[in-house]
């Protein structure tokens, strides 16, 4: 730090004090205060020698504040010249000093007294012996230095001052530092205000105390001050004095109280919020109470685990209960679950209590529980029912579930356990837990790649659309792939679905589209199924099927296409299988009939050659036919059809019956009761034995003869000439006539809701029956065959097993099994064909 001469006076100067201000030095010599500068020299002559000089500021001015040796206190202005009296003490000044505001005045006496005074009116506020040297805080305008005596005293307002050694005179005080005068030499000390901010918070004096606080003090001072202030709500110096210690917590609570006293929320309620978060919860529950709030008193103390304390703000009833569930959850939270628990059960909440033990593993507890609570308790049982579940004791909660008759949840959780047996038994008896069973299932078959099982759980599951999809995938693919038989298998379960619908509905309307759509799956699922074998016969170059049998069902198939044939289907494969076949039994006139066909065809490629070469053949081929043994022959009127007819007779109307194993026409004649006979009735009549006629007893020899003579005039509708105006095609039999059947050769078709078929076989020595489950005529020689050798029903693909469990399971019935009367040994079917 350098200094320079700025200005040299070519004079010399006696004076008792020199005294610098803005622009120009004063000289005090005994009474006389000279002014030296460039500008007019002044001088003012006071009434007493002067003592000491203070240049302060009034107004934005310089002035000087004279202390006389009479204790008077002059105010000189030295740029206007003004003068005057302010004050008048009771001894010699020694020192003076201007508080920051201008507002009161320190001044020091020979006596060493230390006398405050208000300027405005004179008035002596305080008094402090011992005083040497005084000095007011430039910054704050409550704060005083003094020294005197060794010590150096800080004083804040009218409080106690504070004191610590000091040796020199202090000669200024700006914020927390004084300046020191010790000998020639100055010092700057650094004084704590801590004393003089607790003063203030005391006297709970914020305002006072921030504006110590700001001229320095420690970060547990301002948190003092914060927290002394917040307890008086004093929000906005607290607020001030957190956000110097960044004390976000507090911040964050001193917003959200400010928010809620605004809105117009109990002063002691704050209050109380505030003494929770210092710790003193004794307080802040006397506080709650004093506001009303219980509640809050109560939620602290079960926040702080203190529930003895807590029930002192508890009522009966359903307040003991709530902190009851509240214990719980402490000792739940501590990790003693077993206590919680039984806390749980002792305030009435079951279900807590349950979900505890399942998450714990408690299934002992679990268990016993289930058995204590009486069927009554039902919501109760529920809750303890699930958490058996989540405990991995299924058959215990279905136990549960039993008992209060949920027998969907008892489904569920068989499925959920894979035991499907136990499901399918349950929905046998409860029909309202399909859904719930079948659905899943359909799901898993999915996901085991047994779509056709799927298939069938989404029909019996309620779900149709979704049925149907995976239907129309399944047919989709077996047609794409070339698989008809499994296209027609696949066609049989929806006909079947269509049908059980048509039987479960319960309006005409909804019966009628089901049967519609029973019908037209029905006779896809023949076509896909006769058509496999066709198939197989034209793109395979082996085959084993046997001609008449390959005739059968493109003959079949072609009889049961109305129109345009189905997806798949080829006309180019039934008629170039039809014309082999007819070449193969000499029915040439029929296999050119069908070359004719192919020829108004598009042929492909690879079969050209032998297209053309099937023409040559039949071209060079005898004139003469055997068209007559391929033509079938209708039972009823006992005539051939023509060789493509394979559903109905042209002559009498009759539908032909087809074996599905073979696609030949089987002896049977369908037949019906005459008008006011019921089907029970009937099926009663064709059991029943017919009584024999007696005749007039005869002396032969000496012995009696009887003879049992039939009514002459009783007649055999089956052989009776047919009526060609007849367009049912179906025989009517009257009591009489259903007396005569033999019950052996009748055969019953059932199928519901749909009116039975009867039908008659014409030759009993050819059994034919029905399969149990599909109700399909078929030859019982076949049918044996096939269960034989494939394990199933050539159509329904029923297992031969559970074929069997249901002719167990059926009632002893001549009828039930469909069966006519077994062949007798040596009958040769091919012999009446």
């Amino acid at each position: 730090m350098l200094y320079r001469v700025k200005e040299k006076l070519p004079q010399k100067i006696d004076c008792s004090l020199l005294v610098a201000t803005s622009d120009a030095l004063l000289l005090c010599q005994d009474t006389k205060l000279s002014m030296i500068s460039r500008r007019m020299p002044k001088s003012w002559t006071m009434p007493a020698p002067i003592r000491y000089v203070k240049v302060t500021t009034i107004y934005f001015e310089e002035v000087l504040l004279l202390g006389l040796l009479n204790g008077q206190i002059w105010q000189v202005e030295p740029y206007n010249g003004a003068s005057k009296m302010v004050l008048q003490t009771p001894a010699s000044v020694r020192c003076l000093d201007v508080s920051a505001s201008r507002a009161r005045l320190a001044v020091v006496d020979e006596a060493s007294v230390c006398r405050m005074y208000n300027l405005s009116n004179g008035e002596l506020l305080f008094t402090e012996e011992n005083i040497s040297s005084v000095s007011w805080n430039s910054w704050c305008d409550e704060l005083i230095s003094l020294s005197g005596g060794g010590l150096l005293s800080i004083k804040a307002g009218p409080f106690p001052p504070a004191t610590q050694p000091l040796v020199g005179s202090v000669v200024g005080f700006q914020g927390g530092r004084v300046f020191c005068l010790q000998s020639n030499m100055m010092q700057t000390i650094n004084v704590p205000l801590s004393h003089a901010v607790h003063q203030y918070i005391q006297q709970k004096l914020f305002n006072e105390a921030y504006a110590v606080a700001c001229l320095g003090v420690t970060a547990l001072d301002w948190e003092r001050l914060g927290v002394a202030a917040l307890e008086e709500l004093s929000f906005e110096v607290a607020r001030k004095a957190f956000q110097r210690g960044e004390n976000v917590v507090f911040l964050n609570l001193i917003d959200h109280l400010q928010e809620r006293f605004e809105a117009g929320e109990k002063r002691a309620v704050i209050l109380g919020e505030v003494l929770a978060y210092r710790g003193r919860y004794a307080d802040a529950a006397r506080s709650f109470r004093s506001a009303g709030r219980d509640e809050r008193a109560l939620n602290l103390y079960i926040d702080l685990r203190m529930f003895n304390k807590a029930q002192e703000y508890v009522g009966e009833g359903e307040g003991l209960a709530a902190l009851a569930r509240r214990r719980a959850e402490w000792a739940r939270h501590v990790n003693e679950p077993r206590a919680a628990a039984e806390m749980y059960l002792a305030a009435g909440d079951v279900k807590r209590a349950a979900q505890l033990m399942a998450e714990t593993g408690r299934r002992d507890m679990l268990i016993e529980l289930a058995r204590k609570l009486d069927k009554g308790s039902s919501e109760s049982l529920r809750h303890v029912a699930e958490a058996l579940v989540q405990a991995g004791e299924p058959a215990t909660a279905a136990d549960v579930y039993q008992r209060l008759g949920d027998y969907t949840k008892v489904a569920q959780l068989a499925v959920a356990a894979g035991e499907w047996s136990r499901a399918f038994t349950l929905v046998k008896e409860h029909p309202e837990c399909k859904r719930d069973v079948y659905l899943p299932y359909a799901h898993r078959m999915a996901q085991e790649n047994k779509f056709v099982d799927a298939q069938k759980a989404y029909h019996m599951a309620g779900e149709t659309s979704t049925a149907m999809r995976v239907f129309s995938i399944l047919v989709g693919n077996a047609v794409t792939e070339e698989r008809f038989s499994d296209a027609g298998y696949l066609h049989h379960l929806l006909a079947t679905q269509y049908l059980d619908s048509a039987a479960a509905v319960n309006t005409d309307k909804e019966q009628d589209a089901s049967l519609r759509a029973y019908m037209h799956n029905e006779r896809l699922a023949r076509i896909y199924h006769a058509y496999d074998a066709v198939h197989r016969c034209v793109n395979e170059p082996f085959s084993l099927s046997q001609p008449d049998s390959l005739l059968n069902a493109a003959r079949y198939v072609l009889a049961l296409i109305d129109g345009v044939p189905p997806n798949g289907v080829s006309m180019f494969c039934l008629y170039l299988c039809l014309a082999k076949q007819a070449r193969m039994v000499n029915a040439n006139t029929l296999a050119r009939q069908m070359l004719d066909k192919i020829l108004g065809l598009q042929i492909p490629q690879k079969f050209q050659e032998t297209v053309e070469l099937l023409i040559l053949k039949s071209r060079a081929s005898p004139i003469e036919s055997r068209d007559d043994e391929v033509a079938p022959l209708c039972w009823r009127c006992r005539r051939h059809a023509p060789p493509l007819c394979a559903v109905r007779c042209p002559h009498c109307k009759h539908v032909l019956a087809h074996s599905l194993a073979t696609h030949e026409v089987l002896p049977l004649v369908q037949f019906e009761p005459a008008e006011g006979i019921t089907y029970e009735e009937a099926m009663d009549l064709v059991e029943r034995t017919p009584i024999p006629e007696i005749s007039n007893k005869e002396d032969t020899g000496g012995a009696e003869v009887l003879r049992i003579e039939h009514d002459p005039d009783s007649s055999d509708p089956f052989l009776d000439k047919v009526d060609e105006e007849d367009e049912v095609g179906v025989v009517v039999c009257s009591r009489g006539a259903l007396l005569q059947l033999n019950p052996g050769s009748v055969v019953i078709v059932t199928r519901p809701p749909l009116r039975p078929l009867m039908y008659r076989n014409m030759l009993p020595e050819l059994p034919a029956t029905a399969c149990q489950h599909c109700r399909n005529l078929f030859y019982l020689e076949d049918l044996e065959i096939q269960l034989v050798t494939k394990g199933h029903c050539p159509f329904c693909r029923h297992p031969v097993e559970e074929t069997k469990a249901d002719e167990d399971d059926t009632e002893d019935s001549l009828f039930n099994d469909s069966t006519s009367t077994p062949a007798s040994p040596g009958t040769d079917r091919n012999s009446w064909r």
